[in-house]
């Protein structure tokens, strides 16, 4: 077994959540909250709050265990829903959500600021979907993975490549077992979608807004941990490259890459944390 060293990993995040009335309708942000991408409202202590289209955006400090990352996504969530509060509104977690068409009329609501990104299934750089004409908005779960390589043999663009391509048999695939939304699916969350963030590692964007809820914190710690700690064996990273992403629709390929892979779906399949209190439920 050839090992890679990939130590002082973190977990961050800044997910996206929609607003809801009392009734459970969707209402947009943009009279809400001052922050923007440019400009967040800053917390401290490495929290922030800001607008995206009609959607609050927040940020967390990046997490170096499982407990710090669930208090991190929790004290975030607390601190939007104070806002929200005052005005009889709150937090709902969601892949996607229609909004009244008046509230898609506002110059934010038709401003789609995600950059660029890139597929760990294919080369090149690809733009974010404009849903301008479309009563529909999505919500993103991003995960921020922070590592340090110990090793010359790959670089950091080549590790991020194989960690975004094990996020999907780790993560993505089995999230979509247990929720899909193809709306979701088909404009902003499709297998292998990732940033480089030179500063630290990558961020990896295909998981929705659904599983932001508490019930789901844990879970999603631990199968991002997974997908790195996959990569740390040379072996894995050779697998990786034998095997196409996963398809939603053809359960019978797919789980014939993760017998190519060697990885249980079955273990990868979501279990609700029973240690989060309900009430704290967006």
């Amino acid at each position: 077994m050839n090992l890679i060293d990939i130590n002082n990993i973190t977990i961050g995040s800044d997910p996206e959540f929609f607003i809801v009335t009392k009734d459970g309708n969707a209402y947009p942000s943009t009279d809400l909250f001052k922050g923007t991408k440019d400009n967040p409202e800053d917390q401290g202590g490495g929290y922030a709050m800001l607008k995206d289209n009609v959607l609050v955006e927040g940020n967390i400090p990046p997490a170096k265990s499982e407990e710090e990352y669930i208090q991190f996504m929790l004290t975030l969530q607390d601190m939007i829903n104070s806002v929200l509060s005052i005005k009889g509104m709150k937090l709902f977690a969601s892949d996607s959500m229609k909004y009244k068409e008046r509230f898609l009329k506002h110059e934010e609501a038709n401003v789609f600021g995600c950059s660029a990104y890139k597929n760990g299934w294919m080369y090149g750089s690809f733009a974010a979907e404009n849903m301008s004409h479309l009563p529909i908005r999505v919500c993103g779960d991003h995960q921020h993975i922070g590592y340090q390589l110990l090793t010359e043999k790959y670089t950091q663009r080549q590790m991020n490549r194989y960690i975004a391509r094990a996020f999907d048999y780790f993560c993505v695939y089995p999230s979509r077992l247990h929720h899909n939304d193809d709306f979701r699916a088909k404009y902003y969350g499709p297998y292998g979608v990732y940033r480089d963030c030179p500063a630290y590692g990558l961020e990896v964007r295909a998981l929705g807004g659904h599983f932001t809820a508490p019930e789901h914190l844990s879970w999603v710690y631990r199968q991002t941990i997974k997908s790195v700690v996959f990569c740390s064996n040379e072996e894995n990273l050779n697998l990786l490259e034998s095997v196409d992403a996963p398809v939603f629709e053809d359960p019978g390929f797919t789980q014939s890459q993760y017998d190519i892979l060697d990885i249980s779906l079955e273990e990868q399949l979501i279990k609700e944390d029973a240690r989060v209190v309900a009430n704290k439920s967006v």
